[in-house]
C-alpha cells in the first residue's frame, strides 16, 4: 500500500506536455535531417537529378525546424521546471515511456546506418562524399538525442541548472548557425520570389513551344501572333507574365524557326542549365545546347522545328472544323 499511494500522479496537464515534447522533438529531428541532407545535396551533390531543385526543399524543412525547435525548448523548460517543483513527476509513466521509446528509436537508427555504411564498404561500392556526409548526419542527430534522453533518463539534467543550460545554449547556437546557412543557401524572400517567377516563365515558354508545334502540324504554318494558339474548344490558354501581366515576346524567323521571350530576373544557376539541357532532348528541338540557360532582363530562346520528330498532321484525317 505504501508504494501505491508513494506513486507520483499524472495530470493531464503532464501528458500532453510529455506527448507534446514527443512529437515535437522527431518532427524536429525529421526536419533537421531533411534539411542537413537538402544541404549536402547542394553542397556535393552525389547524383545529376535534373528535374529538381534541392535549394526548393530547405525552404520547407527550415521552416517547420524554426517553428518546432523553439516550442520543443519551451516544453523542456516546463517539463523540467515541474520536476524541480515536485521531484516525484521525474518517475511518471508517461516521461519514462517518452525517454525509453526516444532512446529505443534513435539507438535503433544509428545502427541501422552504421549497418549500412559498413555493408556499402564491404560490398565494394563507392562511398562517396555525400553518402558519408548523410550517414554522418543521422548519427550526429540521432546520436545526440540517444545521449541526451539517456542523460536525462538518469536525472543529470534535474539537479545540474548549469549543464542544462550549457546544453541548450550550444544546442540553440548550432541551429542559429544552421539556419543562417539554409537562409544563406535559399536567399532573401524577394530573391526566392524571382527565382520562382522565373521558373513560372521557363514553365510558361514550354507550354507555349509546345503549342506553337502542335499548331504548326495542325496547320502547316507557323502562328502569325500568339493568340492565334487560343482555343476555347481545346481550353488552350496562352500564359502571360507572371510579375507584369504582359505577353511573352514571339517572333517567326523562317518557316521552321521561332524565337519566344521573356524577361528575366535573375540568372540562371547550374542547376537551371542542367535542366534545361535535360528538357532540350524531351521536346525534340534543335536548338543551341543552353534549352533556357538566361541573364537578368530579356531573353530570346530560337527554336527550330524537326520535321522528322514532329511531323505534320494527315490532312484527310482531321475533322474540317479543327482544320
Amino acid at each position: 500500500m505504501e508504494n501505491i499511494q508513494n506513486k507520483p500522479k499524472m495530470t493531464p496537464k503532464d501528458f500532453f506536455i510529455h506527448l507534446s515534447m514527443l512529437i515535437t522533438l522527431y518532427v524536429s529531428a525529421v526536419a533537421l535531417i531533411t534539411f542537413l541532407f537538402t544541404l549536402i545535396d547542394i553542397i556535393a551533390p552525389d547524383r545529376q537529378d535534373y528535374y529538381s531543385n534541392p535549394s526548393e526543399g530547405l525552404a520547407v524543412s527550415l521552416s517547420i525546424f524554426i517553428v518546432f525547435y523553439p516550442i520543443l525548448v519551451i516544453l523542456f523548460s516546463k517539463s523540467r521546471k515541474a520536476i524541480k517543483e515536485n521531484i516525484e513527476k521525474a518517475d511518471l509513466l508517461v516521461r519514462k515511456w517518452f525517454l525509453y521509446l526516444t532512446i529505443f528509436i534513435t539507438g535503433l537508427t544509428v545502427s541501422i546506418d552504421l549497418i549500412v555504411l559498413i555493408s556499402t564498404f564491404l560490398n565494394g561500392s563507392e562511398l562517396n562524399t555525400a553518402f558519408i556526409l548523410k550517414i554522418f548526419a543521422i548519427v550526429l542527430v540521432a546520436g545526440g538525442i540517444f545521449l541526451f534522453a539517456l542523460k536525462d533518463l538518469k536525472g543529470v539534467f534535474i539537479n545540474n541548472d548549469k549543464l542544462f543550460k550549457n546544453v541548450r545554449t550550444i544546442t540553440t547556437v548550432v541551429i542559429v548557425a544552421l539556419v543562417v546557412i539554409g537562409i544563406f543557401f535559399i536567399g532573401s524572400p524577394r530573391e526566392l520570389r524571382q527565382k520562382n517567377d522565373d521558373q513560372r516563365r521557363i514553365n510558361d515558354l514550354s507550354l507555349i513551344q509546345n503549342e506553337i508545334v502542335s499548331y504548326w502540324q495542325l496547320k502547316n504554318a507557323l502562328p502569325a501572333e500568339l493568340s492565334d494558339l487560343e482555343d476555347p474548344l481545346t481550353y488552350v490558354n496562352i500564359p502571360v507574365d507572371p510579375e507584369t501581366g504582359d505577353n511573352y515576346g514571339y517572333k517567326i524567323i523562317s518557316d521552321l524557326t521561332f524565337e519566344v521571350c521573356a524577361n528575366f530576373a535573375t540568372e540562371s544557376d547550374e542547376n537551371e542549365n542542367a535542366l534545361s539541357v535535360a528538357r532540350k532532348y524531351e521536346f525534340g528541338f534543335n536548338n543551341s545546347e543552353e534549352n533556357f540557360e538566361h541573364i537578368i532582363g530579356e531573353n530570346c530562346f530560337e527554336r527550330t522545328i524537326d520535321p522528322e520528330r514532329f511531323p505534320k498532321f494527315d490532312q484527310n484525317r482531321i475533322p474540317t472544323a479543327i482544320r
